[in-house]
């Protein structure tokens, strides 16, 4: 929630979610098919180092990959 005041400030209300879902076969397969597009995007984009891709490939947490 943001909210602005007449002195041109804001303020803002941040609540924390919870973020533990089932990982279900259904998310493996996303993850992994997310993998290989990531894969070949860092293939085609020759400015990105290598190690961006490794380090992404191997994230597990749904939550953590969707960021």
């Amino acid at each position: 929630e943001i909210e602005r005041h007449e002195d041109g400030y804001f303020h803002v209300v941040a609540k924390e979610i919870e973020r533990d879902c089932e990982v279900t076969g259904e998310i493996k397969d996303l993850m992994s098919r997310l993998g290989g597009l990531f894969e070949r995007y860092i293939k085609h984009s020759p400015g990105l180092p290598y190690e961006t891709m490794l380090s992404t490939v191997r994230i597990s947490d749904p939550g953590r990959l969707a960021d």
